[in-house]
């Protein structure tokens, strides 16, 4: 009985010490391929707000509420799982989100240049503009610079100078930190 004792603990001590010696990696995967493949420009639309906003805020609500696979996981405990994200439940790169932070972090310097490349439209010629600026509440529009670069103008309310633009500038450097591609 005694031998058998002594054979038991010394299988769990072997047992404990193999599976401490044990170092497995968990390897990142590759970056998925890059999907930004030439599509056909789509077709401009008319956005008729009020039936987007019923479609969107009710129809689609009451759709899912009724949606039996939806229910019995919901009963179930089990929700349905991304399917866009890795084992660290990170999203992949893609044309939409770079993952900026993943490898190194961004320094100051990166954060408060954004994704500005350029110093904006080009002044030594004229602009054309071609269209009006329709969403939002401040007044703008779009111009091309004698480069052909397309622009966004916009004003600020009178008296409240730099105030939507200036947040603008803000959001558009913090959501390019957080990885999303930002204009």
């Amino acid at each position: 009985m005694k031998k058998i004792i002594e054979f038991l603990i010394i299988c769990i001590l072997i047992n404990f010490l193999y599976g401490c010696s044990i170092r497995t990696t968990y390897r990142i995967p590759e970056p998925m391929p890059d999907d930004r493949m030439h599509i056909l420009e789509p077709q401009e639309q008319e956005v008729n707000i009020a039936k987007e906003a019923f479609h969107n805020q009710f129809v689609i609500q009451i759709q899912k509420l009724f949606e039996p696979s939806r229910l019995v996981r919901k009963l179930a405990g089990k929700p349905k799982q991304a399917m866009n994200i890795d084992a660290f439940d990170e999203v992949h790169n893609s044309t939409w989100f770079i993952n900026r932070n993943a490898r190194e972090n961004l320094t100051l310097e990166e954060i408060v240049c954004g994704p500005d490349t350029e110093e904006g439209p080009d002044q030594s010629g004229s602009w054309i503009i071609f269209r009006a600026k329709v969403q939002g509440v401040t007044p703008g529009f779009q111009i091309k610079d004698s480069k052909g670069n397309r622009y966004v103008i916009k004003f600020d309310p009178p008296g409240y100078s730099e105030l939507m633009t200036g947040a603008e500038v803000v959001s558009t450097k913090l959501f390019y930190a957080a990885g999303y591609n930002t204009p």
